[in-house]
């Protein structure tokens, strides 16, 4: 098969496992189901090459055993769009051979009717550069590594961290680790995209379009390290409302952190707090790694960044990004995902809070843009791997207290999606978590509902520089009745669970949701109006087109804007007799894009036939 490469030394030969995932992941009928019954909208991360991966290399691709890198991510993105129903980017020199990494350059727009604009950034290998490399290593091993061995046995206690040596070690660490973060030569979507970007910004909101979406992989904005002791003392004050009581056989939230992280150094001299205690246990019955629950404090307590793979680690060119966008639109959202874990909040709209790697040091005085990361669909987040132990209503107050100004809902451990609803009045986000991953019958339920609103300043809704953007909790809705799935096959629906005539289809605006080794993947019941990233945002050969060309794709026009996107030509509104031309083709596509989409990918691997002369590269 054509994207399976081996290494030139036959001995040290691999075959990237791409195509099989890919295979394994078309077997699932709940996918192959929401791929008949909607566009998709998706894009690659790391986990479609190799972990971490970026431009030049990845975590985990060591060239002397695991060969060449760049047959590797060829390899890795021709499987993708064999498998997805995508439009490939074409060769802006229009000879595939000279221009053999086209089709990296993915980011595009599709424009929602004159509701929302929706851009989908391409942020892993088109400039990205190595997330590895700070000078912190794995900051949480490291932290609690330092903790278990430093010499004064004393200072290990948190109780005794103020002040000491231990402390002024742990500050350093910072200044160390955010100076890097925001080193210039940090990129994710380098100078050209940017450009796109801003450009694009620019003309949606120039057409009238109310919300410019900025789809992405990873959380944009703060989140620094949970402060477990804030959190503690967060769930303690409002144990008379809806916080989860303390963990059994503790008094507060407070004493069983401390018990876990042995406060006063009880047991440093006996062991190095790592003997077996009865008040050392942890979610399911788990003993509590002191040294490691250590760690974790210290990570919150001194603001130690961890993650330098998403945003966090690329301070300068967040601040960039932000600066294309939030200026420039009528009302910013920004979605994201790739954390396996819920999140909600604002951005501010000062530009000073994007450059600081610690994030806003108050409330914003306005909102810049509004955010929200959807769960995974199936794999576990960070915290529930590497930190079991740790209540999951610990680790999410933590995450509250330590990123007050910016961070409105936290919920870890729990997979989902995120159900949007748009409107011209506003955008609202359903955060949906499933009960089970080992259960393909289930009653979803909505967890938390947000939604934003732009209104003016005097609050009549009027349009001017007056206007602001602000973000609301409410509470949950009805979820759509074909949401629920068919609970025949013996699995938790309930008796009062709706059965949805076959595999759920989507109700609303979109769907997102953060899939396998996907950075995201929206899921349209209005089919949009795409618009190809051909050229990138420079000067580009050609116009984009409306619909595609080549293969017919599930992801055609019914109404909206189109663009040219390869240079000079700006925005158009489709006519009446393109939107009706389209609106024949979204019902051909819907039904036959499956089928399709198959006898392409035979047709082409089988070596010839009009698909493949019109995709081969």
């Amino acid at each position: 098969m054509r994207c399976r490469t081996r290494a030139t030394d036959a001995t040290r030969g691999w075959i990237p496992s791409t195509d099989r995932r890919h295979a394994l992941h078309r077997a699932d009928e709940g996918l192959r189901a929401l791929h008949a019954a909607a566009p998709v909208m998706a894009m690659w991360d790391d986990h479609d090459i190799t972990n971490n991966a970026w431009t030049d290399g990845g975590e985990n691709h060591q060239p002397e055993t695991d060969g060449d890198y760049v047959a590797r991510r060829r390899a890795g993105i021709r499987a993708f769009h064999e498998w997805l129903p995508t439009r490939e980017p074409r060769a802006r020199t229009g000879d595939p051979k000279d221009d053999p990494d086209a089709n990296l350059r993915y980011n595009r727009v599709a424009h929602f009717g004159d509701v929302a604009s929706v851009v989908m950034l391409e942020t892993r290998l088109l400039a990205r550069t190595d997330p590895a490399g700070n000078p912190g290593g794995n900051v949480f091993a490291n932290a609690s590594g330092t903790i278990a061995r430093w010499v004064a046995k004393r200072e290990r206690a948190p109780a005794r961290w103020r002040g000491s040596d231990l402390e002024r070690t742990f500050l350093s660490l910072r200044d160390d680790l955010d100076a890097h973060r925001a080193s210039p030569d940090r990129e994710m979507l380098g100078a050209e995209q940017i450009a796109w970007i801003e450009k694009t910004t620019k003309a949606s909101a120039a057409l009238g379009v109310k919300w410019q979406v900025v789809a992405q992989a990873s959380p944009v904005m703060d989140m620094m390290s949970p402060d477990l002791a804030k959190g503690a003392a967060a769930l303690d004050e409002n144990a008379r409302s809806d916080a989860p009581p303390p963990p059994r056989g503790h008094a507060s939230w407070t004493a069983a952190l401390r018990a876990w992280v042995d406060w006063n150094g009880d047991d440093d001299d006996d062991g190095g707090g790592r003997t077996p205690n009865a008040k050392r246990v942890g979610v399911g019955g788990r003993d509590v790694p002191v040294d490691a629950a250590r760690g974790l404090l210290a990570m919150g307590e001194y603001r130690l960044n961890w993650n330098f793979d998403d945003w966090h680690g690329y301070v300068a060119d967040r601040a960039k990004l932000l600066r294309a966008v939030v200026p420039h639109a009528n009302a910013a959202v920004i979605l994201g995902g790739d954390s396996h874990d819920s999140w909600a909040g604002v951005v501010s709209d000062d530009a000073r809070d994007w450059e600081r790697p610690q994030g806003s040091t108050a409330a914003p005085r306005r909102v810049g843009a509004v955010e929200f990361d959807g769960p995974s669909v199936t794999p576990p987040g960070m915290f529930e791997h590497a930190h079991a132990w740790c209540p999951r209503a610990l680790i999410d107050a933590g995450h509250l207290s330590s990123n007050p100004h910016t961070l409105r809902h936290a919920r870890t451990g729990q997979r989902g999606f995120m159900l949007v609803d748009a409107t011209a009045e506003e955008f609202a986000v359903d955060f949906v978590l499933t009960p089970s991953v080992r259960d393909a019958s289930y009653s979803p339920r909505c967890d938390a509902s947000f939604v934003a609103r732009k209104e003016s300043a005097g609050g009549d809704g009027g349009g001017g520089s007056g206007d602001w953007l602000r973000l609301d909790a409410r509470t949950c809705p009805d979820l759509p009745d074909a949401l629920a799935r068919l609970s025949d096959r013996g699995g938790n629906g309930g008796d009062d669970a709706k059965a949805a005539p076959g595999a759920w289809a989507v109700t609303s605006l979109f769907v997102v949701a953060v899939a396998f080794g996907a950075a995201g993947v929206v899921a349209g019941r209005h089919a949009p109006c795409f618009e190809r990233s051909d050229g990138g945002g420079g000067g580009g050969g050609g116009g984009g087109r409306v619909g595609g060309g080549g293969h017919r794709r599930s992801s055609s026009a019914v109404d909206g804007y189109v663009s040219s996107n390869g240079g000079g030509g700006g925005d158009k509104k489709m006519s009446a007799r393109e939107r009706r031309r389209y609106s024949e083709l979204v019902d051909a596509d819907v039904a036959d894009s499956q089928l399709e989409l198959g006898e392409w990918r035979d047709e082409r691997r089988g070596g010839g036939g009009r698909h493949e002369r019109e995709h081969s590269h």
